[in-house]
């Protein structure tokens, strides 16, 4: 049984018979796809409307799908998001009228995370997540989750990305960033990915920068920004494969060796069993 049939049933065993899935960025679906997928299968009635959002000022959609001319959060039992930040986050923002705190006491909320892997206090008090009905997190998290929120629903189950995996034996290498370690490490992160660039000369690499990782330099650390383009600048004119598939487990199937920052990605490579690297 895949983690998404998991929520389903358990949904389902909630008396929940309609669900509206509020996804918002195309490369963070992972965390929700197998869920609607399953409930698809289960004959449940569910719509997917991608939502779209600002980033540095912007606005952004991520998807070519079809929107309902007019969302009636009442017409559904539930609702399952992953973004937990209403207007808590300085980098990114969905639309308004789908903040958690808009669409409490309208059905019920549940929340999944985008990442998977343990979290930490400042992602399980964000607005999303104080304002859900049910709470699906790391089984690790669970009983910090129910102690912080003992009226809630929580459930620890292994997160829906991990059903993206694709088995594979490719050639390629796969090079990734994270938000928070680039964050904390600037110029050294820049030039530790350099040096990692150098060190696989001759392989082919695939190269998969967090997907906001421009728009949160942007914002958050703008002083770095010509760094960073200079970096994909020079990783474009070497030819360098750019990696956006919305399901990272699938490029897993393209790679025999990860290096990356630490991050979800890890948690995920690491059940293929293939070597990883650390970037320090």
């Amino acid at each position: 049984m895949t983690n998404g049939e998991k929520i389903i049933r358990q949904l389902m065993d909630e008396g929940i018979k309609s669900i509206l899935f509020l996804p918002y960025n195309k490369r963070m679906e992972d965390s929700m796809a197998s869920v609607y997928e399953a409930a698809f299968e289960e004959g449940i009635k569910c719509h997917v409307h991608p939502l779209g959002y600002t980033a540095c000022g912007k606005n952004r959609n991520d998807y070519k799908m079809p929107f309902l001319d007019e969302v009636r959060i009442e017409d559904f039992d539930a609702v399952v998001y992953h973004n937990p930040y209403d207007d808590s986050n300085y980098v990114t923002e969905v639309e308004k009228e789908f903040h958690s705190d808009k669409l409490k006491g309208k059905t019920t909320l549940v929340y999944i995370p985008y990442y998977c892997g343990k979290s930490n206090m400042d992602f399980m008090t964000k607005p999303g997540v104080r304002n859900a009905d049910i709470i699906f997190c790391d089984p690790e998290d669970e009983l910090d989750y129910q102690m912080l929120y003992p009226e809630k629903k929580i459930f620890g189950v292994e997160s829906p990305k991990m059903d993206t995996i694709v088995e594979g034996t490719g050639d390629a290498v796969l090079l990734c960033t994270s938000l928070i370690p680039f964050l904390e490490g600037g110029s050294f992160k820049i030039a530790a990915y350099r040096g990692w660039l150098n060190d696989l000369e001759g392989e082919e690499i695939i190269f998969r920068p967090h997907p906001l990782m421009r728009e949160t330099i942007e914002t958050l650390s703008p002083r770095l920004l010509g760094e960073w383009d200079s970096l994909v600048h020079d990783i474009k004119e070497k030819g360098i494969e750019i990696d956006k598939e919305p399901q990272i487990g699938k490029t897993f199937a393209r790679c025999k060796l990860l290096v990356s920052d630490g991050s979800s990605i890890v948690k995920m490579w690491q059940t293929t069993g293939k070597p990883y690297y650390l970037i320090d």
